[in-house]
Formats: structure tokens, C-alpha cells, sequence
């Protein structure tokens, strides 16, 4: 009988230990991927890839070719923030007329509008820079202020038309109003500080052909608050001035 062979274990025949051996060492692969490939050594990190080319942005057949570059330039550049619209000032020799004309809107003041070929009965519901917000006849009308001549409250009607007269010559020229402020009629504010002061008459007439006789209560750049002789209120827009005369003061009788 044969006696069976036998084998001694050992670190360097155990295969448990090989294995062991094997998975501890680092593996081809990813000794490979760990080092820099040959066509990546000689680049650097900061290097960044070229831009792409934007493209060209043509205009629509319809479209100036100046507009469709302006748009252009409008896209590329950063949204600003938008700028607060400018106002103009309001100076203390303004607030007259303002605080005038805000008391008849919150009390709904019963009002006559003068203008070129027509006369509103109306009330002010707002009163904006450069229009008016009126009732009439139940009715909004937004009315540019241009379109007036004067005003004032229908308490007052009986006295401002007992004084009122209308200059012939004017209404048959057929005034229409002027917008630019250049071509206007200007009055010199020394006559009105001076008729204001002293309460001297003037004589004012009016593009619609009104005339009116009286002394000022108080002025602004747009506006002439008119006290009649017989005590009527009238509210005169600069805008709509024909001619302004002062009255020659009364010759006393020498005894």
C-alpha cells in the first residue's frame, strides 16, 4: 500500500494568501487611469476651449438694417435699471393755483369753462399737468388744457358776465390754441406783482375774445386769479392770453 503524499501549507504555496496578496496591490487598469495620458500631458488646466462663434443676426426684409443692429446691441449689453422720471419742481408761488384747484375737486365745485367756440358746464374730477379730467353732462371728458381759455365757479356767473365783453375783432379771427410756449403771448410779471401790490386795475384779453377788467389776487407761471371790478372771480390760463393793458390810473379834479 501507498502511502498518500501530503503538502505542508505555506505563506508562498497558500492560495488564500496569494489572493489576498493580489487584491492588496493596485490593478493595471487603474494604475492607468490614474496617470496622464500621453496626448493630455502636455496640456495645461487653465486652458479653456475657444468660444463658438455667435451668430450673425440678419435683418427681416421689412427692417432697416440700422433698427435690427440697435436691437442687437440692446440684447447683448445688461438690463438697467430704470431710471425715476424727473419732475418738475413745485415752487412755493405754484401751490396757489394747485391748492385752487384741488379744493374744487374735493368739493366738486360747479364750474364754466371758456374756450375757443365753446363754453363746459362742468366739474373738475382730476386736474393732471397738462389736462383736465371733467364731468359733463354726467359724462367724463378728458380735455387737454390748451383747449381753455379761462374759468370760474358758477356762483360766480352772474358777475363775471355783467362785466364780461367780448372783442369782436378777436373772435372773428378764429384763434386756435398755441402749444408751443415760445410763440405765446407773455406778460411781464412786474405788471401783475405790481397790480397784485397795489390793486391796480389791468385789462386782459383773452385768444376766445373775452375781455376782462380787474385787479390780480394772486399769479403763478400758468395762471392769473383776476378779481372783478363789481367782486367776480376769474380763473385766466396764460396760456390763453391775446393782449394785457394796464389801466391808467384816475385823474383827479383840480379844485
Amino acid at each position: 500500500m501507498q502511502r498518500r503524499k501530503t503538502s505542508v501549507w505555506t505563506p508562498d504555496n497558500d492560495p488564500r494568501s496569494r489572493r489576498q496578496r493580489q487584491e492588496s496591490q493596485p490593478q493595471p487598469e487603474t494604475q492607468a487611469a490614474q496617470e496622464p495620458k500621453p496626448h493630455m500631458a502636455g496640456r495645461l488646466v487653465a486652458d479653456k476651449p475657444k468660444p463658438k462663434p455667435k451668430p450673425e443676426v440678419k435683418p427681416a426684409p421689412d427692417e432697416p438694417k440700422e433698427v435690427t443692429e440697435t436691437q442687437a446691441k440692446v440684447k447683448k449689453g445688461k438690463p438697467k435699471a430704470g431710471k425715476p422720471k424727473r419732475t418738475r419742481k413745485r415752487e412755493p408761488r405754484d401751490q396757489r393755483a394747485i391748492d385752487y384747484f384741488e379744493k374744487q375737486v374735493r368739493e366738486k365745485t360747479p364750474m364754466l369753462f371758456i374756450g375757443y367756440g365753446e363754453t363746459l358746464d362742468c366739474t373738475i374730477i382730476k386736474g393732471w399737468v397738462y389736462e383736465w379730467v371733467l364731468v359733463v353732462n354726467e359724462e367724463r371728458d378728458k380735455r387737454k388744457k390748451t383747449d381753455f381759455c379761462c374759468c370760474y365757479k358758477q356762483q360766480d356767473a352772474e358777475k363775471v358776465l355783467a362785466t364780461m365783453i367780448t372783442d369782436l375783432s378777436i373772435v372773428n379771427q378764429k384763434l386756435e390754441p398755441i402749444i408751443p410756449r415760445k410763440n405765446r403771448y407773455k406778460v411781464s410779471d412786474e405788471i401783475l406783482k405790481t397790480s397784485q401790490a397795489d390793486k391796480s386795475p389791468i385789462t386782459v384779453a383773452l385768444r376766445t375774445g373775452q375781455v376782462f377788467r380787474g385787479y390780480v389776487d394772486w399769479h403763478t407761471p400758468f395762471d392769473i386769479a383776476l378779481i372783478l371790478s363789481n367782486g367776480g372771480k376769474v380763473k385766466i390760463f396764460r396760456h390763453g392770453l391775446y393782449d394785457v393793458k394796464v389801466d391808467a390810473p384816475p385823474v383827479k379834479d383840480e379844485e
